[in-house]
């Protein structure tokens, strides 16, 4: 076994069961890393602000990529990452941004494994709420983009099953084990 230092990224579309299953990790014992997004939107929200990807998607992607270089400077251990850079450039990419936020590429390889566990479109569990306001039909395009800019950034996804929370976490476990990756927990 092969003991990793770099974090492995957890990504999808909005509402596929990322951050469940990033509170599934955390509670076997995994360090996880929190959705800068999901913290930005929600503090966007509570003082009516514009720094939302809906709203002013160029401000709202530099800044989530802002804040997880900060994160991941104080947090230089592994940890499973609830998104990850490239995710913000993928916010743009769909909403169709005039200006793409630079995306460090050569940091991206040096920080995250080159394995994504992928949570793929999910409806049956989809909700919209006020920090995710788009239809389901919005997060295929999501889906679709997310696919090709982590391969094209040479990422290898690895989709997770749709099961439950358990299996999920299982699954990720499992599959660390079969590529010879040790995390010490």
């Amino acid at each position: 076994m092969v003991e990793i230092e770099k974090k492995i990224v957890i990504s999808g579309a909005a509402g596929t069961g990322k951050s469940t299953l990033i509170e599934g990790l955390r509670e076997v014992g995994f360090p996880c890393m929190k959705e800068v997004s999901r913290t930005i939107i929600n503090e966007q929200l509570s003082i009516d602000g514009d720094i939302l990807p809906w709203k002013d998607v160029q401000a709202f992607s530099e800044h989530c990529i802002k804040k997880t270089k900060v994160d991941m400077k104080l947090n230089p251990e592994f940890a499973f990452c609830d998104r990850g850079l490239l995710d913000y450039y993928i916010h743009s990419v769909v909403r169709n941004s005039e200006i793409l936020p630079e995306i460090p590429f050569e940091q991206c390889h040096e920080t995250y494994h080159s394995i994504v566990f992928y949570c793929p479109l999910w409806e049956s569990i989809y909700e919209q709420e006020p920090q995710r306001p788009e239809s389901f039909e919005h997060q295929i395009a999501v889906d679709s983009i997310s696919r090709k800019v982590y391969a094209h950034a040479g990422f290898e996804l690895v989709e997770v099953p749709k099961v439950s929370v358990k299996e999920r976490c299982l699954f990720v476990k499992e599959e660390l084990e079969v590529r010879g990756i040790s995390v010490n927990i």
